[in-house]
């Protein structure tokens, strides 16, 4: 018997998703941070996106696939900047979730920053307790009969 162990989240390489949305090198990249881990019977999973309106945050699943995508406008015409280093424009990241998590059951929050996703595992896949039985006790009659007693 051969255990795998897996990981239920997969996300398209951020390193990849940064060269095909760049303009110019002079564009710094537009990949959103994230942090994963299991608690308990979920995954939670943590969006790095400071400086933004949970109103600038889409959040979408469809056939298992997540995606976030945010949006910080450019500075307008009249403002003359002296210091940009804020990335601007559309961010978007994709994650893949495995079968055994229940996409529709997910719950998110934006706080201080950021989006906090918790995705619960499939209830198939949770780990519960199996019940032991143990054979029932022989029934007084039943035993006298096996050893030769009774008419």
């Amino acid at each position: 018997m051969v255990l795998l162990r897996s990981n239920p989240v997969r996300y398209v390489d951020p390193a990849a998703e940064t060269r095909r949305r760049t303009d110019g090198p002079s564009e710094r990249a537009r990949v959103i941070p994230m942090d994963a881990w299991r608690e308990d019977d979920a995954f939670v999973i943590e969006f790095e996106l400071p400086g933004l309106d949970a109103e600038a945050i889409g959040l979408d699943a469809e056939r298992g696939v997540v995606t976030i995508t945010a949006e910080r406008p450019d500075l307008t015409d009249d403002i003359e900047p002296i210091v940009a280093e804020r990335p601007r424009g559309t961010f978007r990241r994709h994650l893949v979730l495995g079968e055994n998590l229940d996409v529709d059951d997910c719950v998110a929050k934006y706080d201080a920053g950021v989006l906090t996703l918790r995705v619960p595992l499939a209830r198939e896949t949770r780990s519960h307790k199996i019940p032991i039985s143990s054979p029932e006790e022989p029934r007084p009659d039943a035993a006298s009969t096996e050893r030769g007693g009774g008419s």
